[in-house]
């Protein structure tokens, strides 16, 4: 990639694009000349240059290399095609993004924050483009990955990225220290650069013809990386195609042990309430009840009392007064179309249906409790947000009010301090600082600790309080 100077600084245009192509058939058996999906061409440029020192089978020299690239990508694919690239979440998928978005189309993506994960295009009525980034299959470097898998190509060269600008086309020239971007090295791949740079620098670089060398060989790089790790996954997963069936290394390993370890029944999957039977119930009711029942001095069953919400046929009540016989309703106004705030009877409510039918159900539903022979109050959202405006008293106890619902097992999962106790310390005499790792508490935890399966037997601890009169004497 060249860039150029810009109005707001450096600018990246594509100016090479080398492509490998192979399907899970010619990976397993050898290339097969004949092969309906790789086709006869298999390794294909796209440049603004032309080159001839590197054997390509098909070479496209354009003015908009990117443009000419998912054309062909997108044009070409009679199958799903899954592209991968090094890195190409921070990079190279962002340049393709862009490219699919100013022709109009709208991939679906799986990102965190800017960093892309996968991004995939409709390509016809059935077919799919994915791209992925290779280095969460892999997460070391493009050099790293020729010693990690003993692969049998040629090692990843220096390349001075910053003379990679469009005035060094079709020029021999000889490249500092600076343009290979010497000061940013490890120092162990520095000593290795100042080395290689004392052997080779009277020789004179051609950019043209650079590009296209470094860039191929990229790609012979990834592809045999791809194939050697397939083949490993293969082999320790039973069968499993990592390339096919993940784009992390840790969803990879994930598929793996639920394919090939976890046993039937082991994990219990907790119920999205709890084990405890508790209905679903807002906090604005939950708090408008607990407020009603203090102000009434009567007893109100909801959501949390040990019998449930009182039931009448099908339909379930927000409160109710034993005493009274009395249904309490506490109404959100975007949920049941409120009057005030929903005139529009066509206006669409965040469950799919208008405001009209809305309103519509809940009067024959409302109906249908009355029909029991009961009362019924229905309190609107907009109109307790107007009582608490007026009323302190009333807001105070909104404010303080303790939710006491059945405890949610998985807020056990949630909190972690992870900010400094102190940001400055000054050791005194005989003082030191230490630094304890706990990161790695975690894999140690995973590895030596025995967990449970299945799901707990419920011990229901007010049945035993029943039974048994001691525990009755204690509480």
């Amino acid at each position: 990639m060249q860039y150029r100077e810009g109005e707001k600084g450096k600018m990246h245009d594509v100016n090479f694009i080398g492509v490998k192509v192979n399907c899970p058939e010619c990976i397993n058996n050898g290339p097969d000349p004949d092969c309906s999906v790789c086709g006869e061409h298999r390794t294909l440029t796209f440049s603004t240059r032309p080159f001839q020192n590197t054997p390509v089978d098909i070479q496209n020299v354009t003015e908009n290399p990117l443009e000419e690239f998912v054309s062909w990508i997108i044009d070409s694919s009679v199958t799903d095609t899954v592209a991968f690239s090094h890195f190409g979440g921070r990079f190279d998928m962002v340049l393709v993004f862009k490219e699919l978005f100013l022709r109009g189309l709208t991939p679906d993506m799986i990102k965190k924050g800017n960093k892309l994960y996968e991004m995939k295009v409709k390509v016809g009525k059935k077919n799919w483009v994915i791209f992925r980034d290779t280095f969460n299959l892999m997460p070391m470097s493009l050099a790293s990955l020729v010693p990690a898998f003993a692969l049998s190509v040629e090692d990843k060269p220096f390349f001075p990225h910053l003379v990679n600008r469009p005035e060094n086309y079709g020029k021999e020239i000889f490249p500092v220290k600076d343009d290979y971007l010497a000061d940013g090295m490890m120092p162990e791949k520095r000593a290795q650069f100042d080395k290689w740079y004392e052997q080779h620098k009277n020789e004179p670089f051609n950019l043209d013809e650079s590009l296209a060398s470094y860039c191929t060989n990229d790609v012979e790089i990834l592809m045999a990386a791809l194939v050697a790790f397939r083949r490993e996954f293969l082999e320790v997963s039973n069968g499993l195609d990592v390339l096919r069936e993940a784009m992390t290394i840790a969803s990879a390993c994930m598929k793996h042990f639920r394919t090939n370890h976890l046993q039937s029944q082991h994990l219990g999957i907790v119920p999205e309430k709890g084990y405890d039977n508790a209905d679903n119930q807002s906090l604005l009711a939950l708090r408008f009840l607990s407020w009603y029942a203090e102000e009434h001095n009567v007893n109100i069953r909801n959501a949390y009392s040990k019998e449930g919400e009182k039931r009448f046929g099908n339909y379930r009540v927000d409160g109710w007064v034993e005493e009274k016989k009395l249904v309490i309703e506490v109404n959100g106004c975007c949920w049941h179309g409120c009057k005030k705030c929903f005139p529009d009877d066509e206006i669409r409510l965040p469950n799919g249906v208008s405001a009209g039918i809305q309103r519509e159900r809940d009067e024959k539903r409302l109906e249908f409790i009355e029909s029991f022979g009961v009362e019924v109050e229905v309190y609107w959202e907009c109109d307790i947000r107007g009582m608490l405006s007026r009323d302190r008293v009333m807001k105070l106890k909104f404010k303080n009010y303790l939710d006491n619902g059945p405890i949610d097992i998985r807020s056990a999962f949630f909190g972690g301090r992870t900010g400094p106790l102190k940001l400055f310390q000054k050791t005194g005499e005989g003082q030191k600082i230490s630094y304890y790792d706990v990161t790695s508490l975690y894999p140690f935890i995973n590895m030596s600790t025995r967990y449970p399966i299945g799901h707990p037997d419920r011990p229901y601890f007010k049945q035993r309080c029943q039974m048994d009169s001691t525990i009755r004497q204690h509480l």
